[in-house]
């Protein structure tokens, strides 16, 4: 029987194909079907895992990747947590209602705090520094600063953040200081 559980597979056939004998702990670990198969081990893949496994203990989970450890976005930009930038909500704001964009946010917020409950703070290195949207046009930052009110009274009522933006400057440069 094949990884995926097809019965026409034919493991001799495949052997003798593939001039190749399995091992035992191939054929009992990596052979036997899976309740599900998670392709990719970085924090969606390992997350999907973990949740299923939660869903159904009794379910084998297998997690496959292309190298021994995870290297794609969750190991670099796209795995920093954040909910977002201002330029970037007025952005979405052009192409999305307001309550879709919110809603993004708080998923984002709830996101990263349902990461920080499953794994733990001290084991991820969790350091809450918040981040900074640098600008070198004017124009773009003076749009973004004139809602840094709307987006803080948004925030405080619809997720409980308060003072999320503020505005500073980073070498020189007009930023807008965002925490968490």
């Amino acid at each position: 029987m094949s990884p995926a559980g097809n019965p026409e597979f034919d493991e001799v056939s495949h052997k003798k194909r593939m001039k190749y004998s399995f091992s035992y702990w191939e054929r009992e670990e990596w052979l036997k079907p899976s309740g599900l198969l998670v392709i990719g081990g970085g924090i969606t893949g390992a997350s999907a895992a973990l949740f299923y496994k939660q869903a159904f203990p009794e379910k084998e989970v297998l997690i496959v990747d292309k190298g021994f450890f995870p290297e794609g976005a969750s190991t670099r930009n796209a795995g920093f947590a954040c909910i977002g930038s201002i330029s970037e909500h007025l952005a979405d704001l052009q192409t999305s209602d307001e309550d879709t964009v919110f809603e993004r946010i708080e998923r984002r917020w709830n996101g990263l705090k349902l990461l920080r409950q499953t794994i733990g703070e001290e084991p991820m290195d969790y350091r809450q520094t918040g981040g900074c949207e640098i600008f070198t046009e004017q124009t773009k930052f003076d749009a973004s600063r004139k809602q840094i009110s709307w987006f803080n009274r948004q925030l405080k009522e619809r997720i409980g953040l308060e003072d999320v933006y503020t505005e500073t400057n980073y070498e020189g440069y007009p930023a807008l200081q965002t925490i968490p």
